[in-house]
This record gives C-alpha cells, structure tokens and sequence, in this order.
C-alpha cells in the first residue's frame, strides 16, 4: 500500500504524450497507474488500514502545482521517470505534515531516502536517460489524495486501486 497523488484526466493525457515520445525500451507503465507516490507503507491489516485512514484524514489537503519537465532514471530499480526540477515548497511541507501524522497516530516510520516525486513511465530500463529538453506537463492539484493497493496483473506487471480518498466527501 502507499499514498499517492493521481492526475486528472487531462494530465494523465499530458503525460501519456510526453511519455509516447521517449524511445522505445524497457515495459511501458499504464496510463491508468501513473502517480506520484507520497508515502509508501507496506503491508497493513485490517487494524493498521483503520488508523491510517483515520490519520489521513485529519491532514488538511493542500493544492500545489507541479512542473514535470524533466527525465531520469533510478538505475538499479531500472525505472524511467518524469519528474520536476523544482518541488513546490507547500507540497513538500504537506508531505511532511501528513508522514508525521502517520508516524505519530500509526508508527509509520519515515522512509530514508529523499523524496523525489516522480511519475514512473517504463520499468525496466537500461542505461542512462533520453537526453534533451522535456516539454513540461504541469499538473495542478487539488490537494486531494489516495490510499492505493497494487495487486498482481494476470498480463504482467500490476494494478493499483484506490482504497480510500482523501480528503472524504463531505456529506450533502
């Protein structure tokens, strides 16, 4: 399980195009999987699914905007990558509040490396990045955003669902 942000439809076209433009190499990710992941969490019973839930839900969700205009790669995972070269500072100060919620009220613990937000678009990649520059998709959130669950795709590769949404639907 992790928490992500997901693109509206029109950024998930965005990147899509961007993405239809690399050359070829590596498993193409779905459209229908791109995210960028906040949290990663693991495992979790039905007890822990409560409370992070619970816990998700007392962080103000925060809107920010993102420049995703540049391509890399993390070697060993062999992941392509789209990415920003500069992170929204309110994004990267939501992040933090809604990880030590989750540290604090679920025992989360943080993860060491730094967090880079990424929309992942081949695994299995090799070799270094494509070169030259990457016509920006801007991607404007609404603070919103999900517990996911990955589950095994029967075609390869995986699936991810969304268990939960933050913030809720208020009640009309």
């Amino acid at each position: 399980m992790f928490f992500a942000l997901l693109p509206d439809d029109d950024t998930r076209a965005a990147i899509a195009a961007r993405a239809a433009r690399l050359p070829r190499g590596g498993r193409a990710v779905p459209a229908a999987n791109y995210h960028i992941t906040l949290l990663f969490v693991g495992r979790a019973d039905a007890a822990r699914l409560q409370c992070l839930c619970h816990a998700a839900a007392t962080v103000e969700p925060r809107p920010f905007s993102l420049a995703l205009d540049r391509v890399g790669v993390f070697g060993r995972a062999g992941a392509l990558w789209l990415g920003t070269g500069h992170l929204d500072g309110g994004l990267l100060a939501w992040r933090e509040a809604l990880l030590a919620r989750l540290a604090a009220d679920c025992g989360l613990r943080p993860e060491r490396q730094a967090w880079i937000p990424h929309v992942t678009l081949r695994r299995k990649w090799r070799g270094e990045p494509p070169q030259g520059p990457v016509d920006p998709v801007l991607w404007q959130g609404d603070g919103g955003f999900h517990l996911m669950c990955s589950e095994a795709d029967p075609a390869g590769g995986v699936r991810y669902h969304s268990l939960a949404v933050f913030p809720r639907p208020k009640a009309g």
